[in-house]
């Protein structure tokens, strides 16, 4: 764990063609987990105990394939209920504040929930009420020096399905974290 700290620390990045050392605000180093795992990890781990809306099928996946499926790859046929957080950007914006000032940084993600079976759209919308309600509680103050979660709204997608029995939607989820330059 200190190697790898050591090695995140030494990484460096360039702004304005300036080479810096960063570290997130209030933290001694820069991320030891990259924000979309962050991301899936916080998810996976406030998940209910007794599975979305109580529901025994929307369970954290057990060692046996049974319930929700985390993951950052994409869609597995094979599973029925899924969640998948995709990166889709990261922006940096200069903060004026102290010496050094700070940057303000806006990781972009996109969560994806599947569904699929005869009861795909009731499942879909446990699913969608269960990641709003952990991000709701988290929105402010996460571990590790994020400082604010935002979710838009679950979109529904059409999925080309000849059977019919798949639900897809997606939300937008914005973490924002404040870095410096040592």
């Amino acid at each position: 764990m200190l190697a790898l700290a050591v090695q995140i620390e030494k990484k460096r990045d360039s702004i304005d063609g300036e080479s810096m050392v960063w570290h997130v605000v209030g933290q001694e180093s820069d991320f030891n987990t990259d924000p979309n795992i962050h991301l899936l990890n916080l998810l996976r781990n406030r998940w209910s105990i007794n599975g979305a809306d109580n529901d025994p099928d929307l369970k954290v996946m057990n060692t046996h394939g049974h319930g929700v499926r985390f993951a950052t790859d994409w869609f597995n046929a094979r599973v029925w209920y899924q969640i998948i957080v995709k990166p889709l950007s990261r922006n940096m914006s200069k903060v004026t504040l102290g010496s050094k000032g700070y940057f303000e940084c806006r990781s972009h993600h996109i969560i994806h929930i599947f569904a699929k079976g005869r009861s795909a759209r009731d499942k879909i919308w446990k699913l969608e009420k269960e990641v709003e309600r952990i991000i709701a509680e988290s929105m402010v103050d996460m571990q590790d020096g994020i400082q604010l979660v935002l979710l838009e709204d679950f979109r529904r997608l059409p999925v080309e399905d000849p059977a019919g029995d798949v639900e897809h939607s997606i939300a937008n989820v914005v973490l924002r974290y404040y870095k410096v330059s040592t």
